[in-house]
């Protein structure tokens, strides 16, 4: 039985860490898509398919928001789970 919840702490660290980690890749990613978005927006605002890609990497960003916001979720209830099991 200790082996069980042994295994099921290591299961649920790597779970917490891989959530960390992509939390900062889209950190990352999201800084890239704001630096794309303003450079589209100092070349190519005044056209309409600069416009477009504006608006779709406003798209993008807002996704990226929801997904960090999914994955920030995850690691905080994966984080009260394993204080729980660890009791």
């Amino acid at each position: 039985m200790a082996d069980d919840y042994t295994r099921l702490d290591g299961h649920m660290r790597v779970l917490i860490e891989r959530a960390q980690q992509s939390v900062s890749e889209l950190e990352r990613e999201r800084g890239y898509i704001l630096e794309s978005m303003e450079k589209a927006q100092r070349g190519f605002s005044n056209q309409p398919d600069g416009q477009e890609l504006i608006a779709t990497l406003y798209k993008v960003i807002n996704r990226l928001a929801a997904a960090d916001s999914s994955l920030y979720s995850l690691q905080s209830r994966a984080n009260q789970y394993l204080g729980q099991i660890r009791r």
